[in-house]
């Protein structure tokens, strides 16, 4: 096997793996009774900007 080759299968190989990732993530969110939320970029820019209170533990 060449050095192409050999690169181009392990590429294939890490795109499967990030397939079968993306699959069991929405499949365990469709069988959860956990509820999830996205945030927005504007949302979330002002969430980094937040400063946790000293005393907060």
């Amino acid at each position: 096997m060449s050095k192409a080759q050999y690169e181009f299968a392990r590429d294939e190989i890490e795109s499967l793996y990030d397939v079968i990732d993306a699959l069991t993530v929405n499949d365990e969110l469709a069988n959860s009774d956990e509820k999830t939320f996205s945030v927005d970029d504007a949302a979330y820019e002002k969430i980094k900007e937040l400063q946790l209170e000293e005393d907060w533990e």
